[in-house]
C-alpha cells in the first residue's frame, strides 16, 4: 500500500486491550470517526522478527465505519432581505459523519419560541417568508444522514426589512433606499383633486377673485392681505428650505400599498399614514426616483419645499416629508 493514500489513526484511537504486543487473536478498536474508511495491517511477530525487515509480511483489512448522526452546523449567513422574507444559507456540518440527506430549518419570531415554523430542504440555502416587516426572527438548523438527525446549530437572528423597505434583490432602490441617500417622501392628503402636473404638482380649485390675484416680488408670492409665500430657491441648502415648511414624518408611520402613478422624479403610490395619537388616514405619497441627478434632487425637494406652504382644503395638504431612516 502507497503510505501517501492514507494517513495514521492518531492518539484519539483507541485500542482495547492495546495495539501492540496481543497474545490474542481480537482486538477493539474505538473512536473512530464516522463513514470513513479504514486500513488494518496485522503481522505476526516473533523473536527474530526484526531482523528479516525485507522478508516480514502482514495482511491488510479495508473497512469502512457506519454513517453516523452529523456534528452541528456552525456556519449560518442572511441573505437577501424583504420586509416579509428572509433568505438563509449554511455550511455543511464540520463533520458530515455520512451522506447528507436534507437540512432541517426551525424559525420563530423572537421571543415567541412556542410557535415556531420547520421548513426541510435537500439545499443549502432557503427562503424564510410570511414574515412580519422589522421583526427579529431566530433560526437554527440542523443537518441528517442516514443514522439520524444532528444537534441544531446555535441560534441566529436575522431582523426583516422595515415597512418601506424593498428586498435587497431589487434592481430599483425604492422608498427607504432613497432615504438612505437624502431622498424625500412626499405625503399629499387626497382630498378630491389628484395630483398633476411638472412643477406644483396639484390641480387648482375654483377660487374667488381674490384668492387669484398672487404678486411675486422679491422671491416671495404674496396673497393680499393673507399671507406670504416663499420661493424655496432663495435657499442655499434645499434641505433647510424643506424643513423650513414640512414636518419629518417617521418611515415606519407609512405603508405604500400600490402604485397609483409615475411622476417626472418617480413613482407616485398610496398607502395609510398612521401618525401616533391621530387616526389613520389615506395619503398619495410621491417619491423620488434611484440614479436622480443633483439638479433633480434640489428640484425635488424645491417642489416639496411649495407644497408645505399650501393648506388649502380644496387644493391639498402636505402632511409631511420623510428624508431619514432608521
Amino acid at each position: 500500500m502507497d503510505p501517501h493514500q492514507y494517513e495514521e489513526c492518531g492518539s484519539q484511537v483507541r485500542y482495547l486491550p492495546q495495539q501492540r504486543g496481543l497474545h490474542n487473536s481480537s482486538v477493539m478498536v474505538a473512536d473512530l470517526l464516522a463513514h470513513t474508511n479504514y486500513t488494518f495491517e496485522v503481522e505476526a511477530i516473533n523473536g527474530v522478527s526484526d531482523l528479516a525487515t525485507l522478508l516480514r509480511q502482514s495482511v491488510s483489512l479495508n473497512v469502512t465505519t457506519n454513517q453516523a448522526a452529523p456534528s452541528p452546523i456552525s456556519v449560518v449567513r442572511k441573505g437577501k432581505t424583504g420586509k416579509n422574507s428572509i433568505t438563509v444559507s449554511w455550511q455543511e456540518p464540520d463533520r458530515p459523519n455520512g451522506i447528507i440527506l436534507e437540512y432541517e430549518i426551525k424559525y420563530f419570531e423572537k421571543d415567541q419560541e412556542t410557535s415556531y415554523t420547520i421548513i426541510k430542504s435537500k439545499e443549502t440555502e432557503v427562503i424564510a417568508d410570511g414574515l412580519k416587516p422589522s421583526s427579529v426572527y431566530i433560526f437554527q438548523i440542523r443537518a441528517r444522514t442516514s443514522a439520524g438527525y444532528g444537534g441544531f446549530s446555535r441560534r441566529f437572528e436575522f431582523e426583516t426589512s422595515p415597512y418601506l423597505a424593498a428586498s435587497s434583490d431589487q434592481s430599483q432602490v425604492p422608498i427607504i433606499a432613497v432615504s438612505i441617500i437624502v431622498g424625500v417622501i412626499l405625503l399629499a392628503l387626497v382630498t378630491g383633486f389628484l395630483l398633476s402636473g411638472r412643477r406644483c404638482g396639484y390641480s387648482k380649485a375654483k377660487q374667488d377673485p381674490e384668492e387669484e390675484k398672487m404678486h411675486f416680488h422679491n422671491g416671495h408670492i404674496k396673497f393680499s392681505g393673507v399671507r406670504t409665500y416663499i420661493d424655496p430657491h432663495t435657499y442655499e441648502d434645499p434641505n433647510q428650505a424643506v424643513h423650513e415648511f414640512a414636518k419629518e414624518i417617521d418611515v415606519s408611520s407609512i405603508t405604500i400599498e400600490r402604485v397609483i402613478g409615475a411622476g417626472e422624479f418617480g413613482e407616485v403610490c398610496s398607502g395609510p399614514l398612521k401618525l401616533p395619537g391621530k387616526r389613520e388616514i389615506l395619503v398619495a405619497i410621491k417619491t423620488l426616483k434611484a440614479g436622480y441627478t443633483e439638479k433633480q434632487r434640489r428640484e425635488f425637494l424645491g417642489e416639496a419645499s411649495i407644497m408645505g406652504q399650501f393648506d388649502h382644503p380644496n387644493i391639498i395638504h402636505l402632511e409631511g416629508v420623510v428624508t431619514k431612516s432608521k
